[in-house]
């Protein structure tokens, strides 16, 4: 298991804990990971229908690390530094759209300077990264504003943005020697002919079991599998599945999908994206 300390990224042996429950008549299922010693390291709950609620992660030394709530289509994450001190206060949108905008609410570096107040001032990620937040640069009424900038440990420059209202205009990127220039620091990878080609060849394609048919086995299978940089598939994995049979033609059929596939880019670099899709199976 991979956690976030407050310098490096360790990589530590855990134990996983799956819980069911169920609240005013809706199924809940709580994922609790532990390290060997017992110490807390996550608490992620979710609906049945696999759509998560709340999540919360900690430092090794059991301080909380980070807390997302998801209400009304926006996430809100709270995170603080593994010596208490509150690190930010984040909103996003729970789906992905484009732009896909963070709003920051709130910003202090690790000795408790308030950087960014009621949605001003500026954020820098030293210590504290933030997915879409990383570098530095203006915040206003909670945007990024501006040119933001981000350089490595060595303070080589990595890339030059630009942003009006949160929205980038313009980015450069510098990777082995090269310039690269984009409009947009990321783009999801894409079926070929997008998501109307791809739900048409699920349904072409999948093959009801025939052991499932006559048991009358209905649900959704969430599957996971990596997008590469030359857009083919590999790592194929059953988040939560149906049963045996269901199971395995979820990922023959998602196995069929190679080479149909527009790779994600990250700031001018084509790069690989883990891809989560759920497969429906409805008699």
């Amino acid at each position: 298991h991979k956690i976030k300390g407050s310098l490096n990224e360790d990589s530590i042996k855990v134990v996983k804990t799956t819980v069911s429950d169920e609240q005013w008549n809706v199924p809940f299922y709580q994922v609790i990971v532990r390290q060997l010693d017992g110490k807390i390291i996550s608490h992620d709950e979710s609906t049945d229908a696999g759509r998560s609620v709340a999540d919360k992660s900690y430092h090794l030394n059991e301080i909380l690390s980070e807390s997302e709530i998801k209400q009304n289509e926006v996430k809100r994450k709270i995170s603080w530094y593994d010596n208490g001190q509150l690190a930010s206060i984040i909103e996003s949108p729970i789906h992905y759209s484009i732009p896909f905008i963070y709003v920051v609410k709130e910003f202090y570096d690790q000795n408790g300077n308030h950087l960014v107040k009621d949605g001003n001032g500026y954020y820098k990620s030293e210590i504290h990264h933030q997915e879409g937040l990383e570098g530095q640069g203006a915040i206003n009424n909670g945007l990024k504003e501006g040119r933001w900038t981000s350089k490595s440990k060595d303070s080589t420059l990595l890339f030059n943005e630009f942003y009006e209202k949160g929205i980038l205009t313009k980015g450069i990127s510098f990777f082995e020697g090269q310039q690269l220039e984009y409009t947009k620091v990321q783009v999801q990878p894409e079926f070929s002919g997008g998501m109307p080609s791809m739900y048409k060849y699920l349904s072409q394609n999948i093959k009801y079991p025939k052991d499932a048919l006559k048991q009358n086995i209905m649900g959704r299978v969430y599957t996971s599998f990596v997008v590469c940089e030359d857009g083919s598939l590999c790592d194929y994995k059953i988040i939560k599945g149906l049963n045996k049979s269901i199971d395995a033609e979820a990922l023959r059929v998602i196995e069929g999908m190679n080479g149909k596939w527009q790779p994600g880019w990250q700031r001018g670099q084509k790069v690989r994206v883990k891809y989560n899709l759920p497969i429906n199976f409805q008699l």
